[in-house]
């Protein structure tokens, strides 16, 4: 048995997506079997068993439900000894992580250095300040773990449960208890990924589920706290997607608007008091926040750091119909004008309009990918009979108005459409109701479907995670599979930190190095850093920052070669 689950552990590990969807649709023939299958009395067993398990949700304990949430959280720090949190490798990780370790030091960005252009790398400001070029909502968190003495990682786990209980919330605005779990379970499988990552894909989502929740509330009942939470999903949306927040915010003001209007019984005073104002001060505070942050950055309030990246560096590109960013001028480093090369073409790509459909094919591919596989696109079959609702319309229509937002912008990872994950799994949980409704007679049908689906999907997981254990001594290295250039660099950061002395490593790129693997990357404070990265400049320049460094130990990494090599620097003194 052990022999049988490691096999299917390493297949799975190997290929992980084709593992996945192998998964989901061995499990689509398992629930229809056993929907066809199940005898009139055990079905009534199963049925009194769901009852007893559901009831904590039936009587609606939030409790409960937030045990639930934070569930996968435990599990996850459970198997830190076998699976240990994830090694940073993409650009943007490591800009995400420097806008952590900058908030969490008291300042909202760096002095320039004076040695800057060894520093220069993808991402980051290095004039007029040195800072990361994304908004702070998701540094902001990590900074909040780090502060308190965990790794950074630790606040991505906390944005996922945070994502988890705004879910929640959402959806008990739609649904009864029994669907709240199912929905939330869903988000569990197929959004918790993100926990494993730095890109930060959870705290949008949890933005636009509150958003979705607060609309909806708000529709039924005005209540302050409503216009509150409105207000902060937005805001978070702001300070983490901008461009989909812009997108948001348009759906958002037509449904206030619908809604201020359309409820004659509510006189104008109340709709003032318990739902305008209260949006627009949780809109000004977060407005406020934003402004601040944007100012220690970029020195103006409006002006977002990633709009000077742009102008200095020619990236992030511009929308599909906008006039591409032309090249810098100063800026003379290999990877950074591959960035501009690859994200200039891609850009260019977009304004014919065969390539055009062609690149928007392959996003929406990436999204039934990442969000629906097989088994939950089996629910949207039954989206017909959803729309007869003019609420589910609305959402439908929102959602759609999102996601097609985002064919303008010249790339796409699945994080992009965090924001109307909450839709997603709302029209998710709806269609499994509908599929329990149209199959209540049949003889595994009706509700058994929701109990079925926490079955097997709860069976699945144990099952993973008995193989994990069994073999914990290597699965965890072998679970997110990370570039060698990337694994050298996190195991000399590491080793060289607890050595006690100070080194300085300088980084020599080959001809063909890969923009998406960098290693030149240091925290906030560079020159306080146990390890300093740089970037070699010539023999000149070189012994230039040598001077600047006289008391640290100097190494040459060499992270393309095959494989990555570390050793003394040929003009430094001999290795301690």
């Amino acid at each position: 048995m052990e022999r049988f689950a490691a096999g299917v552990v390493t297949w799975f590990l190997q290929d992980q997506d084709r593992g996945i969807e192998c998964a989901e649709l061995l499990l689509i023939l398992l629930l229809v079997a056993f929907f066809l299958l199940c005898p009139r009395g055990l079905k009534r067993r199963l049925r009194v068993l769901g009852s007893v398990i559901l009831r904590p949700f039936q009587r609606r304990k939030p409790i409960a439900l937030v045990l639930v949430c934070l569930a996968p959280l435990l599990l996850r720090i459970a198997l830190l000894p076998a699976v240990p949190p994830p090694i940073p490798f993409i650009a943007d990780e490591f800009s995400h992580l420097l806008l952590a370790d900058t908030l969490a030091s008291g300042h909202l960005a760096n002095p320039p250095h004076p040695m800057a252009a060894h520093f220069e790398t993808l991402y980051v400001l290095q004039q007029p300040v040195y800072a990361s070029i994304y908004p702070p909502g998701h540094g902001f968190v990590m900074a909040i773990a780090q502060l308190v003495g965990l790794r950074p990682w630790f606040g991505v786990l906390a944005e996922t449960g945070i994502m988890l209980l705004a879910i929640a919330w959402m959806l008990r605005a739609w649904f009864p208890s029994r669907w709240v779990l199912l929905g939330v379970l869903i988000a569990i499988v197929h959004l918790g990924v993100w926990m494993n990552c730095y890109w930060g894909g959870s705290l949008p989502a949890a933005g636009g589920a509150l958003v979705v929740g607060s609309l909806t509330r708000l529709a039924g009942r005005a209540r302050a706290l409503d216009g509150f939470v409105l207000g902060l999903g937005l805001t978070i949306l702001v300070n983490t997607r901008p461009y989909e927040a812009v997108l948001v915010g348009l759906v958002t003001s037509l449904a206030l608007a619908v809604i201020v209007f359309r409820s004659h019984a509510t006189p104008w005073r109340d709709k003032w008091r318990l739902i305008l104002a209260p949006i627009a001060c949780s809109l000004a505070a977060g407005a406020a926040l934003t402004c601040v942050y944007n100012f220690g950055v970029t020195g103006r309030p409006l002006l977002f750091p990633y709009m000077v990246s742009r102008q200095q560096y020619g990236v992030p590109q511009t929308l599909a119909f906008q006039a591409p960013v032309p090249p810098p001028v100063s800026k003379p480093y290999q990877d950074v004008m591959d960035t501009y090369r690859w994200q200039r073409a891609e850009h260019d790509r977009l304004r014919h309009l065969r390539a055009f459909w062609k690149f928007n094919g392959e996003k929406l591919a990436s999204f039934w990918h990442f969000y629906l596989h097989p088994l939950c696109a089996v629910p949207l079959l039954f989206l017909p009979w959803a729309l007869r609702s003019r609420n589910m319309r609305f959402l439908l229509g929102g959602g759609l108005f999102v996601t097609l937002g985002t064919a303008l912008y010249p790339f796409y990872f699945p994080q992009y459409s965090a924001p109307v994950a909450g839709v997603l799994l709302i029209f998710l949980v709806q269609g499994l109701r509908l599929l329990s409704a149209r199959t209540r007679h049949a003889r595994g049908g009706g509700l058994l479907i929701p109990g079925a689906v926490l079955l097997f999907g709860g069976t699945g997981m144990l099952l993973l995670v008995v193989a994990l254990g069994l073999h914990s001594k290597d699965i965890g290295h072998r679970l997110l599979t990370y570039p060698p250039q990337a694994v050298m660099r996190d195991q000399i950061e590491t080793r060289f930190a607890a050595s006690g002395a100070k080194h300085l490593i300088i980084v020599r790129y080959a001809p063909n190095h890969s923009l998406h693997i960098p290693a030149i990357y240091n925290r906030a404070r560079i020159d306080d850093s146990a390890v300093v990265w740089a970037r070699e400049l010539g023999p000149l320049r070189d012994e230039e920052l040598l001077r600047y460094y006289p008391n640290r130990t100097v190494w040459l990494f060499e992270p393309d070669q095959t494989p990555p090599r570390i050793g003394p620097y040929p003009r430094a003194s001999t290795s301690p």
